[in-house]
């Protein structure tokens, strides 16, 4: 009978270890992947706030490229892609041929993510920006522009900036996108009125189409060009 019960518990313990070795090498390449990624997430943080070197920008590519290689993260190749844009644009004056390789690079780092993660209003809106600079299409542009408002209509921190990009396209969308697009002015003014207004006044040959933006909203159209004469008044 002890022979029995010796054998059930070896069993039992056997398969434990075999679970927890499976756990621990499924968490293992995670565990690794975070520590490759640590100091490029610090970056990313410092980089909000102040301009960093390109030789930082470089090494934080680098050691995501270690973190990926552990595993795939749509986090990840979206932070690549940043840094990759980050040296494009802080080298305007090098060989053009890599800094074309520099977009191509974020390209193909927002095609991964959101191979991973397609809804990624962030990352649809990076793509559009890489497109633009690499002179694709205006359709491929409109369509990640299109895809960045229907992944995330609500992005108070994005909102501006897709309709800064954005509004120089806006002749070219279609009916249902112009309307997209004037739903996202709403959206600004009730998040970021004061920044609406200092790109309305920027750019006052949009001033039509973001007050048809408020036909239904007569009193935020009054409040909109209060804040917009506001806005002229001052330095741009």
């Amino acid at each position: 009978m002890k022979s029995v019960n010796d054998f059930k518990n070896r069993t039992i313990t056997g398969t434990g270890l075999m679970i927890c070795s499976g756990v621990i090498a499924l968490a293992l390449p995670r565990l690794i992947s975070s520590a490759f990624a640590l100091h490029p997430q610090v970056a990313y943080q410092l980089s909000q706030e102040t301009k960093l070197s390109t030789e930082i920008y470089q090494n934080a590519i680098d050691d995501l490229n270690l973190a990926l290689a552990w595993h795939q993260s749509a986090y990840q190749w979206q932070e690549q892609a940043y840094f990759y844009l980050k040296l494009y644009n802080s080298q305007p004056v090098q060989d053009a041929e890599k800094r074309r390789e520099q977009l191509n690079s974020a390209q193909t780092a927002l095609s991964q993510g959101l191979a991973l993660s397609p809804i990624d209003p962030f990352g649809w809106f990076q793509l559009a920006s890489a497109d633009k600079a690499l002179k694709k299409p205006t359709d491929q542009i409109i369509d990640d522009l299109r895809l960045s408002v229907y992944a995330g209509q609500v992005e108070p921190e994005l909102v501006i900036a897709r309709l800064a990009f954005s509004y120089s396209f806006y002749g070219y969308f279609n009916e249902d996108l112009q309307k997209q697009w004037q739903k996202q002015l709403l959206i600004a003014w009730a998040f970021k009125g004061p920044e609406l207004a200092k790109f309305v006044g920027q750019h006052l040959e949009i001033k039509p189409v973001v007050l048809q933006a408020f036909t239904y909203s007569p009193d935020d159209a009054d409040k909109f060009i209060k804040t917009l004469e506001i806005a002229l008044k001052k330095p741009l």
